[in-house]
């Protein structure tokens, strides 16, 4: 980053003939020192700011040989280097500024763009962009420094040509230790200018992060408080969380369909009878105990909802109060072994139908988006085409589809067995 500086005094005290006083001429005189800030070393266009990296507009330097009254003020004007046509390619508002002016800007001759209003460092992040200039920029951004930049971009019609600069800046801030697990309004903010960058894949992993972290039950209003403009974020967020509540309970009834399967009344059967068949008055005679009840099956369900119940899995009344410490549970579930035991043909199979039931909630938890779809939050609804994140659009695995890969392992599980 180049930088020029130049002073521009009129320190001579002489008086000729005809010529005013020495005071009153330092009293009418411009000083002035420039800090030139090169974005574009040929540029033709300068843009005032108030301040860059610190360096701040006005500072008051004092004269070192003038009296109190005689007293001039420097300013120090930071001055950044552009040109106006990579400017105004990028930017319908800078076009507008620039204009055409006759005659037209140069090196020698540069316009000047009073932005004294605008954050400096925003600004020199955006003429870097809209330069092509992505070796001058941070590899890393402050949460408070990319929002005032995001701002900048939406003030200047810009955020189209910044919006694909700013993805290792969400990253950084996303994989911040300090982020992870800070003020909730903080990670809203984040959201929020994931949205206005148009960046599909932050806009889920922190609509995601909220989703997860934020205890259930909030109110929209506590939410958006003194941003009304937030409502309907807030109200989707919710709505989320109450989406993902009645999935994971769906997730939780595939698990325990297994053992109450095995439990089913229509699947009782008698010691080597297949369920429905009575023993016949033959069966009896060769026995030479009464034939009883199978309970492979049933001590099978048993344990299962037991570990389950350990758990806090099951029944969903003892689930924490956050989306993430529910997956939590699901994810560290260890399925228990089952004592040795006789083999039935006859049973449903519960060890073989239960593992694949419990695989395959994992597996759906690690592929769902927990958060928001960025293409289906600007339709309002599910959006119809090919989203810029993958992502599943049904809200729920079909039960005719889990009930063909139960049944398809179960006889696989049998198979195994008879050979």
């Amino acid at each position: 980053m180049a930088t020029r500086k130049r002073l521009l005094s009129t320190s001579d005290t002489d008086m000729s003939d005809g010529e005013e006083p020495a005071s009153k001429r330092l009293k009418s005189s411009t000083m002035e020192t420039d800090a030139v800030i090169d974005v574009h070393a040929e540029g033709d266009t300068l843009l005032v700011v108030k301040g860059v990296a610190g360096i701040d507009k006005p500072q008051v330097i004092a004269e070192p040989r003038a009296t109190r009254e005689m007293a001039i003020d420097f300013y120090l004007s930071i001055s950044i280097r552009v040109s106006s046509h990579a400017l105004s390619i990028g930017s319908t508002v800078f076009k507008r500024l620039l204009g055409e002016t006759p005659p037209p800007p140069s090196f020698e001759s540069p316009k000047r763009l009073h932005l004294l209003d605008d954050d400096g460092d925003s600004l020199f992040l955006l003429c870097n962009i809209l330069h092509l200039r992505n070796d001058a920029l941070p590899a890393r951004l402050q949460p408070t420094a990319l929002l005032a930049f995001v701002r900048t971009a939406i003030k200047y019609n810009a955020i189209i040509a910044a919006s694909r600069s700013t993805t290792p800046w969400l990253d950084s801030i996303f994989n911040s230790k300090t982020l992870q697990y800070s003020d909730p309004i903080l990670i809203f903010k984040m959201l929020e200018a994931s949205f206005l960058l148009d960046d599909p894949i932050y806009f889920a992993r922190f609509s995601t992060r909220w989703v997860q972290q934020q205890t259930l039950g909030q109110t929209v209003d506590r939410i958006a408080e003194g941003y009304p403009g937030r409502k309907r974020l807030a109200a989707e967020l919710i709505a989320r969380q109450k989406d993902i509540i009645n999935t994971l309970k769906a997730d939780l009834d595939l698990i325990a369909d297994a053992c109450a399967e095995a439990l089913a009344e229509e699947n009782k059967h008698y010691v080597d009878c297949a369920p429905g068949a009575d023993p016949t008055p033959e069966d009896m005679e060769d026995k030479d105990d009464e034939i009883e009840i199978c309970e492979v099956d049933k001590d099978g369900a048993t344990q299962y909802l037991s570990a389950l119940r350990n758990a806090n899995i099951w029944p969903a009344t003892r689930w924490p109060n956050t989306i993430s410490g529910i997956i939590k549970l699901f994810e560290n579930f260890r399925i228990p072994k089952l004592e040795p035991g006789e083999c039935c043909p006859w049973c449903v199979q519960i060890d073989a139908k239960f593992a694949t039931a419990v695989a395959m909630v994992k597996h759906m938890h690690q592929e769902r988006l927990w958060g928001l779809c960025l293409d289906c939050y600007k339709n309002g609804g599910l959006y119809e085409g090919e989203c810029r994140y993958e992502h599943s659009k049904g809200k729920t695995v079909s039960a005719d589809v889990v009930a063909r890969q139960l049944s398809a392992s179960v006889q696989s599980s049998r198979d195994g067995q008879t050979s």
